[in-house]
């Protein structure tokens, strides 16, 4: 079908009034220029003979589809698509574009206007150019870090072990030591057992949830023998606080222990049947109260 062709169907569906159709004829031809060498990612003379341009007449629904959407408010992505006004660098956005882009792709195969075939290539080449399967992967993996984040705070403190420290009679504090910093990076022979069965793309995504859902579970369950210790000395000293517990004469107004105290509370509210267990086996009660 004649390019041609297409922008006079376009027109038409439109209501195009007559005195723009020179206007709007020349928009779709800078579009298609577009669609040819951005979207398909071929020369528009592959397309050409003579002076017009041909399109298939399998994929000319899908041309006209996309086309027309990038005149129509009601598809703000594909619109500016086709004005190069988007970050085709950020996930989110390459995951909505081609959310978008199915719509008007997959509507010509429902029409009956071309065949099902086509429609999956069309899909097939839209998700590749823009990485939307990766772009996908990528909003998952940040969406569960930032759960990994909110869900593990109980396991995020600033607590100084090893630190040693005195105090001379003026009530000035010096170190006489200070904790070394551990450092926990997996071996070498770890990371290859970890990659070594992996080979595209997909397969690290996988994974990197994989090890994220993983460890959220696991920094909550090493949580727990911590509250579990806190709660035998509140048992055995019947403070009503955590504070009391690290609370001395020559300590400043400030500690890191005030603010893991607050994410131990949190922890604690959102894992009820977890608390209920420690206070039974502790003999004790109301500990989220104590780290509040």
């Amino acid at each position: 079908m004649k390019a041609s062709d297409i922008y006079k169907q376009i027109i038409r569906i439109t209501g195009v009034p007559a005195s723009a159709e020179d206007s709007v004829t020349r928009n779709l031809r800078n579009k298609m220029t577009f669609l040819l060498e951005q979207v398909a990612l071929r020369k528009v003379s592959d397309f050409k003979r003579g002076n017009n341009i041909f399109i298939p007449d399998n994929d000319a629904p899908i041309v006209r589809n996309l086309l027309m959407c990038s005149m129509d408010d009601d598809y703000p992505w594909i619109v500016d698509w086709f004005n190069e006004a988007l970050d085709l660098n950020d996930s989110l956005t390459c995951a909505s574009l081609f959310m978008s882009v199915k719509e008007p792709i997959m509507r010509a195969g429902i029409t009956g206007e071309t065949d099902f075939v086509t429609v999956d290539e069309w899909i097939s080449a839209i998700q590749g150019l823009l990485n939307a399967n990766m772009a996908q992967h990528t909003i998952r993996l940040k969406k569960a870090i930032e759960e990994f984040r909110t869900k593990t705070l109980v396991k995020n403190n600033t607590v100084n072990c090893g630190d040693i420290y005195i105090t001379d009679d003026a009530g000035n504090r010096s170190y006489v030591s200070k904790a070394k910093e551990r450092d926990v990076r997996l071996s070498g022979e770890i990371l290859e057992s970890i990659v070594r069965e992996l080979y595209v793309q997909d397969d690290y995504f996988t994974v990197l949830n994989q090890i994220i859902d993983f460890m959220v579970k696991d920094a909550e369950k090493k949580a727990l023998p911590d509250i579990e210790a806190y709660a035998l000395a509140k048992n055995v000293t019947e403070f009503d606080s955590a504070v009391d517990l690290i609370d001395t004469e020559d300590g400043s107004m400030v500690s890191e222990y005030y603010p893991w105290f607050k994410k131990v509370a949190k922890f604690i509210e959102s894992h009820p049947e977890e608390t209920k267990a420690i206070e039974e086996k502790t003999k004790t009660t109301n500990l989220k109260e104590f780290f509040e």
